[in-house]
C-alpha cells in the first residue's frame, strides 16, 4: 500500500507488478528488436504477420463490412442523434462528425461493396484504382488495428506514462518551456494517440492547469502521432521492417520542432495569461518524503492500482472502435478518388 504523502513510499510487491509487468509487455512488443530474416521485426510485427496468415482470405469481406457498418451508423447518430450516443463521451467522438466525415465514410461504403464484388466501372473497382485500398491496404489495416488495438492499453494504462512523464519532469521547462506536468500529456501523445494528449491538454487548461501559451504549445508541438500510429503508417506503406528508423526520425524532428517553435512566433507571442475556470496550485514540487524516483513509481502505481481486465478490454474496444471508424473509410473512399484522378 502506498504512504500518505510526507512519508517515504512503500508498496506491496502485487502493487508494483501490476504497473511492471503490464507496461514492459507493452514496450517489448512496440520496441524489442528481433532479426529476422535479414531484417529486424518486433513482437509486434510478428503478431501483425501472424495475423494475416491466418485470416487471409476473410479480411477483405471483413473489412468492408466494418466499412459499411460504420458509415451506416454514423449516419443514423448524425441524422437521430440517439440519447445513448450524444450522452456517451466517446460513441459521440467518434459518430457526431461533421458532413466532411460522414460523406467520407459514406463515400467508403459505397465504394466498398462496388470494389470487393467489381460491380459498376472498371475505373472504380480495377486494381490500379479501387482495388488497391479496397483489396489490399484496408484488409491488411484490420489486422494491425486488431494486433494494435489489444496491445495500447499495456502502453496508456498501467502507468508507464506516468512514470516516464513524472521522471521528465525537469526538463521541460528549460528545453520545451513548459511545466513539467506537461511531460505526461506529450507521453499520452506519443504513446496513446495524439486525441488523447489534446483531450488532456484541454481539460487542463480548462481547469487552469496550464496558460493560453502553454497549452497552445502541447497541442501543437506534442500532439503529433503515436507509437502505435508509426507503425501502422510503416506497415501502410510496406516498410515494417523500417520502423525503428521511422520511428526514431519522427521523433528526432519532433523533438528539435518543439525546441524551436516555442521561441518563435506565433507561440511565443501567446500571453501566459490562464482562461480555465480553476484555481490551482501550480506548484511541482516533489511531495516531502519522495525522491524524484520514487514519486515516478508512486505516480505509476496508484495509476495501475485501479485498472484491470476491465480496463484493458475497454481501452481495446474503444481503440479498436476509432481506428475502424474514423480511419479504414478514409483509405478506401479518398485513396479510391486520389488513385483514379492519379
Amino acid at each position: 500500500m502506498a504512504n500518505e504523502p510526507g512519508t517515504r513510499p512503500s508498496y506491496t510487491r502485487k502493487d508494483f507488478h501490476k504497473f511492471l509487468i503490464p507496461s514492459l509487455i507493452g514496450a517489448v512488443a512496440f520496441l524489442f528488436p528481433i532479426p529476422q530474416e535479414h531484417t529486424i521485426n518486433t513482437p509486434l510485427g510478428i503478431a501483425i504477420d501472424l495475423g494475416k496468415s491466418l485470416l487471409g482470405d476473410y479480411l477483405p469481406i471483413l473489412a468492408m463490412l466494418f466499412v459499411c457498418a460504420g458509415a451506416l451508423f454514423t449516419l443514423y447518430a448524425v441524422a437521430a442523434k440517439p440519447r445513448f450516443v450524444t450522452e456517451h463521451e466517446f460513441l459521440n467522438e467518434i459518430f457526431i462528425v461533421s458532413p466532411f466525415w460522414v460523406g467520407s465514410r459514406l463515400l467508403g461504403a459505397v465504394f466498398y461493396p462496388l470494389i470487393y464484388f467489381k460491380i459498376g466501372p472498371e475505373i472504380i473497382w480495377s486494381m490500379d484504382n479501387g482495388g488497391t485500398p479496397g483489396m489490399i491496404l484496408a484488409p491488411a489495416l484490420l489486422v494491425v488495428f486488431i494486433v494494435l488495438a489489444f496491445i495500447v492499453p499495456f502502453l496508456t494504462d498501467f502507468g508507464l506514462m506516468e512514470y516516464i512523464g513524472t521522471m521528465a519532469r525537469p526538463l521541460f521547462r528549460p528545453i520545451f518551456t513548459l511545466p513539467g506536468r506537461a511531460a505526461v500529456d506529450c507521453m499520452a501523445s506519443w504513446v496513446g494517440s495524439s486525441s488523447v494528449g489534446v483531450v488532456i491538454t484541454t481539460k487542463m487548461h480548462n481547469e487552469g492547469y496550464y496558460s493560453d501559451r502553454e497549452a497552445a504549445i502541447i497541442s501543437t508541438c506534442f500532439s503529433v502521432i503515436s507509437i502505435a500510429y508509426i507503425y501502422l503508417m510503416a506497415d501502410f506503406v510496406g516498410l515494417p521492417h523500417m520502423y525503428f528508423q521511422i520511428l526514431l526520425s519522427v521523433y528526432l524532428v519532433t523533438f528539435v520542432l518543439a525546441l524551436i517553435m516555442p521561441r518563435i512566433w506565433p507561440l511565443r507571442s501567446i500571453p501566459d495569461t490562464y482562461s480555465g475556470t480553476g484555481n490551482q496550485d501550480l506548484s511541482e514540487d516533489i511531495p516531502k518524503g519522495f525522491t524524484l524516483k520514487e514519486w515516478a513509481v508512486h505516480t505509476a502505481v496508484e495509476k495501475a492500482r485501479h485498472q484491470g481486465p476491465r480496463t484493458v478490454i475497454n481501452t481495446c474496444l474503444r481503440t479498436f472502435a476509432s481506428l475502424i471508424v474514423t480511419t479504414m473509410p478514409l483509405v478506401v473512399s479518398w485513396g479510391t478518388v486520389v488513385l483514379i484522378i492519379a
